[in-house]
């Protein structure tokens, strides 16, 4: 439609017998519908309507646009300007609806595509928190975007390339951190093994979460059975874990201390007294956490 907007083709209309125009070859017509004769023909470029009919089983005629219509048209094609697709959709058996818009509303169309397609390219440079984060917008942005629907092929397509980048990247950042956690586990426990069965409360340098901070956990008290252990992962949240061994329960419950813990980041947990997790939102009181921790445990050992 574009190259023949670009053609400047001149709009042919002619009001003729209804049975000799049916006979123009590629001519466009509603099916069922009923059309009074005469027949308002119009045709786009060709040499016109009359010299279609004088040879109406022409080869040329079907690249044409030509049909019945009642409505008005412009003069020249060159006067839409510009044509996007945006759409098109079953309505129905042999039925199809397509959307379009011309003129100013084309335009914008394509220049928005262009400008997606631009941060689209751009995004497949980033990484890590950035590249979640521009992802998630640039499908936001896609979802409601009025452009052509070659270009939202496109672009759909690159959204499926980031959306697995992204998982290999979350895949890959969560190993290492469960990793860096489990080795920080074993080094506590190292450090507290002249007393085996002293607390144990520490924030983790990982930015470990929940699932992180079970590797940790499992690494001390594989070294430490008899030690009660608090360990708090700071990330985008807070999360914390207690075990405490069945010998201490009467004196210090995992779920209470826990929630001390979490208390001054305003988050809370649950278990049992044995063995309790939580988490807040804010992580940015972490350090005051395992403060109120190792406090919490010390009144409740002493």
């Amino acid at each position: 439609m574009n190259a023949q907007i670009a053609e400047a083709l001149p709009v042919q209309i002619q009001v003729t017998g209804l049975d000799g125009a049916k006979e123009i070859n590629g001519l466009r017509a509603v099916f069922g519908e009923q059309y009074p004769d005469p027949v308002r023909v119009v045709a786009v470029g060709g040499p016109g309507v009359q010299q279609m009919l004088d040879a109406p089983t022409e080869a040329e005629w079907e690249k044409l646009s030509s049909e019945f219509c009642g409505g008005t048209h412009i003069g020249n094609s060159s006067e839409v300007q510009k044509f996007a697709l945006l759409s098109e959709e079953g309505l129905g058996r042999g039925v199809r609806r397509v959307l379009g818009v011309t003129y100013e509303k084309a335009e914008a169309a394509f220049a928005e595509a262009a400008s997606l397609a631009k941060r689209f390219s751009a995004a497949e440079s980033l990484s890590g928190d950035k590249l979640a984060a521009e992802s998630a917008e640039l499908i936001k942005l896609l979802e409601t975007a009025t452009i052509p629907a070659a270009d939202r092929k496109k672009l759909n397509d690159q959204v499926m390339g980031l959306k697995k980048k992204v998982a290999e990247a979350s895949k890959g950042d969560a190993k290492a951190v469960a990793e860096a956690a489990k080795a920080e586990g074993d080094a506590l426990a190292d450090a507290s093994a002249s007393t085996p069965t002293a607390p144990v409360v520490a924030l983790l340098k990982a930015e470990a979460d929940a699932k992180a901070l079970e590797g940790a956990m499992a690494a001390v008290t594989a070294k430490l059975p008899d030690a009660p252990v608090l360990l708090i992962g700071a990330g985008k949240t807070c999360a914390a874990l207690a075990v405490v061994p069945k010998a201490l329960e009467g004196k210090l419950s995992a779920k209470d201390w826990v929630n001390a813990a979490l208390e001054p980041c305003g988050g809370k947990g649950g278990g049992k007294p044995g063995r309790a997790q939580g988490a807040a939102r804010d992580p940015t009181n972490a350090a005051k956490a395992t403060e109120a921790a190792t406090a919490f445990a010390a009144s409740k050992l002493a």
